[in-house]
């Protein structure tokens, strides 16, 4: 499918090599139209409630599990895996013991420690992991390890431990009967995607959009608009059979552009192309515009750049007309988006702006025209750069 790309090949075979399972994953931006990075897919067995993560772009596992059960506790349940603030644990204990519990993160790092007691027969715990920040982490009970993973922001409390009755597994088992796998697809500057499947014998591609993260730009439009004070343009003429010509004008230089938002991994990006007016006089026209900036660690925008591409040829009985225009905006000064929605831009030294025309005619008998325009200086004293986000 055009503007998709096969991001990751997953093939699974659960139990006996005699039987397997390949999923195929194409993540797609449904707004920019264009292919999403996959990071990682976290696959969850729901029958057994074991998992494995995926980093690479081509597996291939053997039955899902995350490590080899020990004697001391069986049947080890970790769920749900991702987990946003709670995570619940399920074992069945085969001695009265006191075991150590511990929460460490992808690097090493413990993060939390605590010895339980417990009882023999089914156990039933629940760690509110809601302080921790998004990422992998690691849960070690007496001697198994388990790995999760944590999604949203941390809400700055500590880790915390409960020990509770079992509960209901009605709805654990009425989802069962439906599915067999979970997945979950992260991407950089994305929601989690998850996609609850049944065991296929066949080949399965999976198509699907990824909803971007929340940030301070959502539902908001940028403005930018360009005036230049008493641009001086001085338009070139070369004529067939006839002395070049020199045409001087000044006059106030004004451009707008307004678009939406739209954040990917810290970089907005916009690229919008006119739909071409096919009249009968005009064969070609169309306008480009396009505005891509960073936005850094500390909140400030960073590399803004803006340009307007505009082409159009008229035809007509006796000639044809070709028109072009360019304009380039880039600035070296950050804009500081906790201040202010709105900017002003008036000192000139760090932007620089690149303004460009051209103009031709060409007669079916033979004779042509062509115009350069050559812009500048213009005063420097009123003239500004806007760059607004307005909801």
């Amino acid at each position: 499918m055009k503007n998709l790309l096969l991001i990751i090949v997953l093939t699974i075979i659960f139990g006996s090599s005699l039987h397997s399972e390949s999923y195929h994953f194409v993540a797609n931006d449904p707004y920019y139209k264009v292919p999403v990075k996959i990071d990682s897919i976290n696959v969850y067995y729901m029958n057994t409630g074991k998992d494995t993560t995926i980093v690479s772009s081509s597996v291939h596992l053997g039955t899902i599990t995350t490590v080899e059960l020990n004697e001391e506790y069986n049947d080890v349940r970790i769920y749900p895996n991702p987990a946003n603030d709670i995570l619940n644990i399920e074992f069945t204990s085969n001695n009265i013991s006191s075991s150590p519990i511990s929460v460490v993160d992808i690097e090493g790092r413990k993060l939390y420690s605590e010895n339980k007691n417990l009882g023999i027969g089914k156990q039933n715990l629940t760690l509110n992991i809601a302080g921790l920040n998004q990422g992998f982490y690691f849960i070690t009970i007496g001697k198994s390890t388990h790995k999760f993973v944590k999604i949203g922001s941390s809400n700055g409390n500590d880790i915390s431990l409960t020990q509770t009755s079992m509960p209901s597994l009605t709805k654990d088992n009425s989802v069962q009967s439906q599915y067999d796998y979970k997945f979950t697809i992260y991407a950089k500057g994305f929601k989690p995607y998850e996609h609850l499947t049944a065991r296929t014998k066949d080949r399965e591609t999976i198509i699907f959009d990824m909803l971007s993260q929340n940030t301070v730009f959502d539902g908001k439009h940028i403005r930018v608009e360009l005036f230049l004070n008493n641009l001086k343009v001085t338009k070139h003429g070369i004529h067939h059979n006839n002395a070049d010509t020199y045409y001087t004008t000044y006059s106030d230089y004004i451009h707008n552009f307004t678009d939406t938002v739209v954040i990917r991994d810290s970089l907005c990006y916009i690229n919008r192309k006119s739909i071409p007016r096919n009249s009968y006089f005009t064969d070609t026209d169309y306008d480009i515009q396009g505005l891509k900036f960073t936005i850094g660690n500390d909140s400030l925008i960073q590399a803004f750049k803006y340009s307007s591409n505009f082409k159009c040829s008229y035809s007509y009985e006796y000639s044809m007309e070709y028109e072009e225009k360019n304009l380039n905006i880039n600035l070296n000064v950050a804009l500081d988006i906790r201040k202010s929605n709105k900017f002003k831009i008036s000192d000139f030294k760090d932007v620089q702006i690149s303004l460009s025309s051209k103009n031709s005619t060409s007669q079916n008998n033979g004779g042509s025209s062509y115009y350069t325009d050559i812009y500048g200086p213009y005063n420097a004293s009123g003239s500004y750069i806007i760059i607004e986000f307005i909801d």
